[in-house]
């Protein structure tokens, strides 16, 4: 079974978010934490999903927080597939969802694409009393976040 998404829709600062995303990396408390194996990639569990209010060609990989750009798998990759704008083509996601810009979101969507929660981005006893309700804690529990990528310039 795939693991279930959580949307995070950037505040137009970044700074909620950018604290949410190191709250869900570091925070014992946090689902990742509690729910994902210490063996198991971080997103493994929890599929955390970015989304920012930038075009895509602004977005910097070493802007965003170390939770949306990890290391993964047995050579330790980094996943730059975490981060997506919400301005396209088709208009920008925010107003089709009806995000409020200033304070962002977080929504919790199922493998089935239910969408079960809509939360405020800084809310963090919603997105842990859902996971602790559909996901057992982990008996070995992640002891540090995964190490952030970092870019290499030539």
């Amino acid at each position: 079974m795939p693991a279930p998404p959580r949307h995070l829709f950037a505040d137009v600062g970044r700074s909620i978010f950018d604290e949410t995303c190191a709250w869900l990396a570091a925070d014992p408390t946090s689902p990742i934490r509690r729910h994902t194996p210490a063996t198991e990639d971080a997103d493994a569990v929890i599929d955390v999903r970015g989304i920012v209010q930038h075009p895509h060609r602004d977005v910097q990989l070493d802007d965003l927080p170390a939770l949306l750009r990890p290391r993964k798998g047995r050579l330790g990759l980094v996943d730059t597939e975490k981060v997506f704008s919400s301005v396209t083509r088709e208009g920008d996601i925010y107003a089709a969802r009806h995000v409020d810009r200033l304070r962002g979101a977080a929504i919790i969507v199922r493998p089935d694409q239910h969408v079960p929660h809509v939360l405020p981005l800084d809310d963090r006893a919603g997105p842990t009393d859902y996971f602790a309700g559909v996901l057992s804690i982990t008996a070995i529990h992640r002891s540090e976040p995964a190490p952030a990528a970092t870019s290499v310039r030539t």
